[in-house]
């Protein structure tokens, strides 16, 4: 019986293309960034609403503790002895966070909205352009290559860049601006902790 070798052979299906690409990094990380959002200059607009949403949807979502933390002061102070609950402050509290909250929520539905758009539209414009290529690559190519290797750029490997770049843009800024905003409400909470 004949054991299946990792690399399919030039001419061959088999899982030649999958195989060899699943794991691949880049080796200039930076470069291969700045040459994908050029690649996006396209949709640079929808970008940059993605970045706005996901920063003001973070720090709505960190103020939102700090004004439930007055909410419950203000319910402390009420249930002392001798002193009256304010009742139209505490509605006021509860009522901006309620506009925060649903405000965080919709600014998030918005960037991932807007961010699967230009996903779903970079990896069409990305198909059509590898899709122009192979037309014009000559037969002597496909004498060379394994076809699970043209295969696996045209699919795996677009749905690939597609998912990095729907998750990764929106996930950096909101996981960026969520750690120092943490960091920032920390301090003013309490600094010796």
């Amino acid at each position: 019986m004949e054991k299946r070798q990792y690399r399919s052979a030039p001419g061959h299906g088999g899982m030649g293309g999958r195989a060899r690409y699943s794991g691949e990094k880049p080796k200039d990380l930076v470069g291969t960034w700045k040459k994908l959002l050029a690649y996006c200059k396209k949709y640079t607009a929808l970008i940059i609403l993605v970045l706005i949403c996901a920063i003001v949807s973070t720090m709505l979502t960190l103020i939102g503790p700090d004004k439930l933390s007055e909410m419950t002061d203000a319910v402390t102070a009420g249930i002392a002895p001798g002193s009256t609950m304010d009742i139209d402050k505490i509605f006021r509290i509860a009522l901006t966070l309620v506009f925060m909250y649903s405000g965080s929520y919709i600014l998030h539905a918005v960037q991932n909205l807007s961010m699967s758009t230009v996903t779903q539209r970079v990896s069409q414009m990305m198909r059509g352009d590898i899709s122009t290529k192979i037309n014009r690559l000559p037969i002597s190519y496909f004498n060379k290559t394994s076809t699970g290797d043209v295969l696996s750029r045209v699919t795996n490997d677009v749905d690939t860049v597609a998912q990095s770049l729907s998750q990764s843009i929106s996930g950096l800024v909101s996981a960026l601006v969520l750690f120092a905003g943490s960091l920032v409400m920390m301090i003013t909470t309490n600094v010796v902790m």
